[in-house]
């Protein structure tokens, strides 16, 4: 039960997948997720999945460890690492883009990799 006795729908997500969208009964109160931004393309996976389980006026709470895609510069060849974790600022964009309100929460102050974000879906 939530505040003032409220019954509250809720949807923990722990693999995304077609089938799994399929059988959910939306649109949700709250959609929990953890460990899901692993590149750009499943960030737009993961937004869309959101925006079709959350019922406007509800809230996502999105667990995510930062992390900096390594690669080869073409050329020097030398191995660098971007500096912004692009999958994350993906699913911030998009979230932007629905007018959502996004607030970072640091719920692990000696972790700074570790993030929670609030994202309140109007």
């Amino acid at each position: 039960m939530g505040a003032r006795g409220r019954r509250h729908k809720r949807l923990l997500i722990y693999h995304l997948s077609e089938m799994t969208l399929m059988v959910l009964q939306s649109p949700y109160d709250f959609v929990i997720a953890s460990d899901m931004l692993f590149s750009s393309k499943i960030a737009r996976e993961v937004f869309a999945a959101c925006r079709r389980l959350i019922k406007p006026g509800g809230t996502i709470l999105l667990g995510h460890e930062k992390r900096y895609s390594v690669y080869r510069d073409a050329e020097t060849g030398e191995i660098r690492q971007e500096s912004v974790d692009q999958p994350l600022q993906v699913f911030l964009g998009l979230s932007r883009e629905e007018n959502w309100s996004v607030q970072e929460v640091s719920p692990f102050p000696n972790e700074p990799n570790l993030i929670a974000l609030r994202v309140d879906c109007i």
